[in-house]
């Protein structure tokens, strides 16, 4: 009987850790999004059909852990995740295995997610211990019904095996949750650290190293590729009047409207200071500069503010443009689009040059 036990113990966590390995792939884009709650049903029901080949036997009835995972996937991922995997499994139980027991389907695949659905919504990255052990408790005294319900010596065995059957399950259930908490604030920290590597931190544009890996892989087919340089104008003087808090203030205002007026074929970073870089792909020249006289433009809208209170700050960016011939020749062309900054600047500033 320990050695079933550890079985059921043991396709849980490698039922996590399938999970855990997904999203992992996910975040690091390497499974898309559409992708990750059909590999999810797939695991879990793999799981509990699973299950039904390592039971726990106990004079000449079967007992296993199939209620773990369909609890655990009901709190914390609802409906729309667990009846696809009810609805797997009773198929399997009734076509595969052509011995479908309708008591053993609806007091132990049924009843345990529809309990933990109608319970509480379950934070994803919370759980409310004594909530989940009632809910736990309850489903396998009710899932044992099945058991009971089909042998004469049902009862019998159900008395000499609750403490046994209650606790490994509890036990099982919680070292699962471990794990799952675990994976959770793991995958948050690796996206964190991910995020830290890639973007500005003032901003959330992405840094040049990540700039210059994303224009690596680029393809841009039959459009022409612009790097633009963009420089907010008497930056300095900001600074100087408010201080550098409304100059942080500012710089993260720029950069904001830049990542909202971002289309398709456009990625920018920033360069450094109050400094930015903008890559677009376009058809013609004249439609780049378009682009970035929207940005140009909604800048002047901005309003700043210091405290609660709103301040007279105008803002406006000098932006020169310069065409990228091949990615290799980066360097070169962000000093084209310098020398076009600074042509802007010399022309009274807010304007686009190139």
């Amino acid at each position: 009987m320990v050695q079933a036990i550890l079985s059921n113990l043991g396709i849980l966590l490698l039922m996590h850790l399938m999970i855990n390995t997904c999203l992992y792939l996910n975040q690091t884009k390497k499974i898309h999004d559409t992708l990750i709650p059909i590999i999810h049903i797939a695991i879990v029901t793999g799981t509990v059909i699973t299950m039904f080949y390592f039971p726990i036997s106990y004079q000449g009835l079967n007992f296993d852990f199939r209620l773990v995972p369909l609890i655990f996937l009901a709190l914390f991922h609802g409906w729309k995740y667990t009846v696809p995997v009810v609805l797997l499994v009773s198929v399997y139980l009734g076509l595969v295995e052509g011995n479908m027991n309708i008591q053993e389907v609806l007091f132990t695949i049924m009843f345990p997610p529809l309990m933990a659905l109608l319970s509480y919504p379950l934070n994803r990255n919370k759980m409310y211990y004594l909530k989940t052990f009632w809910i736990i408790i309850v489903s396998w005294l009710v899932s044992d019904l099945a058991i009971v319900l089909a042998s004469p010596i049902g009862p019998a065995i159900f008395r000499e095996l609750a403490f046994i059957r209650a606790t490994s399950i509890l036990l099982c259930s919680y070292i699962l949750y471990f794990f799952i908490y675990s994976g959770t604030a793991h995958l948050q920290l690796t996206k964190q650290l991910q995020v830290y590597a890639e973007r500005d931190p003032l901003t959330g544009l992405y840094n040049m190293r990540k700039f210059e890996k994303v224009l690596s892989s680029f393809e841009p087919g039959s459009k022409r590729m612009f790097i633009a340089m963009v420089d907010i104008d008497r930056f300095k003087k900001i600074n100087d009047m408010y201080g550098h808090q409304v100059g942080d203030q500012a710089i993260y205002s720029v950069g904001d409207i830049i990542c909202r007026k971002l289309q398709k074929d456009m990625f920018a970073a920033r360069y450094g200071g109050d400094e930015f870089i903008i890559f677009i792909a376009a058809e013609t020249r004249e439609l780049a500069v378009d682009h970035l006289e929207e940005i140009r433009l909604e800048i002047g809208h901005q309003s700043f503010f210091r405290g609660h209170r709103e301040i007279s700050l105008p803002i406006s960016l000098s932006i020169g443009v310069a065409e990228l011939q091949r990615v290799p020749d980066l360097k070169g062309t962000i000093e084209q689009a310098d020398q076009q900054l600074y042509r802007a600047k010399k022309m009274g500033r807010n304007c686009v040059c190139g």
